[in-house]
């Protein structure tokens, strides 16, 4: 197609608008003759029906010539008449595509059709896939040392577990188990190699489960998932409702609030993990040892069993670290550096779309007077005041954000609503959690902008908040590992 650029979002759909011109009249024809037929397209991938065996030869025929007006042809060596009731005689004489009884392995769009999973040539479609998944992943390993973990990251979350959907959704659960097993466990490889663990350390079972979690990784367990697609997907299959809805099935395991800050995401902004050519990036040690934070795993061989300087605690385990040092006020790298990278990061964001803002302004007056102030206002049609607070999760039920929200709004609104601005906390928790507060407080700020700009101002409002959250995180555990291996066990 001319004018349109490979890869492009919008070629596809010019691609299927062309294909649709083509067939159109052809399909009208069919009908004017009593053809009797259904036809299936996605992309490149045709499927026709019919129950009558001498139609055959002219459904070829006629998609051959109308695909071939728009410069297609059919790849006959690709393509198969299956024939469920049995295969007519002298079949391969009338037609030029191969014909094969219902003993056959036959896919429609990428779906096997039949209940054979074995192909002509008498290689096992098991473990066909199995090897394919492993020249995935040996790829992403080769490929490691030398780019960012981030697009490694982003590779096997947006390549590797979309086609695994698909499959486990048409593929029958006792074909599927061995393929989900090879692929959870590669990805735990792949992750064991993106945060830096050698061979001899093993992911905790804390940190197995966040693989799979909002508050982790995020990236589906499809040992346990695979058999409640496929029903889904065969239950909507035999629907023939045109009204029928599939049933979600729920990939990533989460114990949140269905709150959501913005229409991709959940509670959980965890784009920061995805290459998205954004402003705030990720070193690539912050990006490692921020990925390994989000599975409670320490990326480091830290010394286990010294006091931390509040002398409240000692670290046993890597788990320990990597959690107290997140949430004790006397570590290295604290939550009101945490704090400043965000407020940072959210001034920075508005400043780059042209929106206005005083840093800690001091003009709020308070009815105790006490000396405090709010982190930012910036001047929206109504003043919008912030104040950006991370707490540390107590559950994964998002309740302390909640309370420190509700805590903030008590504290600074009155003062606030006396020169008409309207106050709105900003409430994250360390490990990511955005409250629904700091969705109101982006699409506050967002209604000043032309129509044009407001997604992608969303997506970098949430995108380099969270980034810089994950760098705040990375530095305080990067510092608590220099601190505790250059001393002695502290006093």
């Amino acid at each position: 197609m001319q004018g349109v650029r490979a890869g492009d979002k919008t070629s596809s759909h010019a691609f299927q608008f062309a294909v649709q011109c083509a067939l159109e009249p052809m399909l009208n024809k069919w009908k004017e003759d009593g053809v009797p037929h259904d036809l299936y397209c996605y992309m490149d991938d045709v499927t026709a029906t019919t129950t009558d065996w001498a139609s055959v030869e002219r459904i070829i025929a006629d998609l051959t010539d109308a695909l071939g007006s728009i410069g297609l042809s059919i790849n006959v060596s690709k393509s198969t008449v299956l024939c469920p009731t049995g295969v007519p005689q002298y079949a391969n004489e009338i037609v030029n595509v191969p014909v094969v009884a219902a003993n056959h392995y036959f896919r429609v769009l990428g779906g096997n059709v039949t209940s054979v999973y074995t192909y002509e040539d008498g290689s096992d479609f098991v473990t066909e896939k199995i090897k394919k998944d492993n020249a995935f992943f040996d790829l992403l390993l080769d490929l490691s040392p030398d780019l960012h973990p981030q697009v490694v990251f982003s590779m096997l979350s947006l390549c590797g577990s979309g086609k695994l959907i698909f499959l486990c959704s048409t593929a029958p659960p006792d074909i599927a188990a061995p393929i989900a097993l090879n692929f959870d466990l590669r990805v735990q490889q792949l992750i064991k190699a993106l945060i830096g663990f050698g061979p001899d350390r093993d992911l905790s079972s804390l940190s197995k489960k966040l693989i799979t979690d909002h508050a982790g990784l995020a990236i589906p367990n499809y040992t346990t998932a695979h058999s409640a697609l496929y029903r889904t997907s065969k239950k909507f299959a035999e629907n023939e409702s045109k009204f029928a809805k599939r049933q979600f099935v729920s990939l990533i395991s989460h114990e949140r609030s269905s709150t959501t800050i913005d229409a991709q995401q959940g509670t959980w902004a965890n784009n920061w993990m995805y290459f998205s050519g954004g402003v705030k990036t990720l070193s690539h040690n912050k990006y490692r040892v921020a990925l390994a934070v989000r599975i409670r795993a320490n990326p480091f061989n830290t010394p286990l069993g010294f006091p931390c300087h509040c002398h409240n605690f000692t670290i046993e385990t890597d788990q320990d670290f990597i959690e107290h040092i997140l949430k004790c006020s006397k570590a290295t790298f604290g939550f009101d550096k945490r704090h400043d990278n965000v407020k940072y990061a959210l001034e920075g964001t508005a400043r780059r779309y042209g929106i206005g803002f005083t840093n800690e302004p001091n003009y709020y007056v308070y009815d105790d007077k006490a000396k405090r102030r709010p982190d930012v206002t910036f001047y929206t049609h109504q003043p919008t005041v912030i104040d950006v607070t991370i707490v540390f999760p107590s559950t994964l039920d998002g309740t302390r954000a909640s309370k420190a929200a509700k805590d903030k709004i008590k504290k600074h609104r009155k003062a606030i609503a006396k020169y008409d601005h309207h106050f709105v906390p900003f409430v994250m928790e360390t490990f990511g959690h955005f409250d629904k507060c700091c969705g109101t407080v982006i699409n506050r700020l967002t209604r000043d902008l032309p129509r044009y700009e407001h997604k992608e101002f969303r997506r970098d409002m949430i995108h380099d908040a969270a980034t810089a959250l994950a760098d705040g995180v990375a530095t305080a555990v990067i510092a608590a590992h220099h601190d505790f291996t250059s001393a002695t066990p502290h006093s």
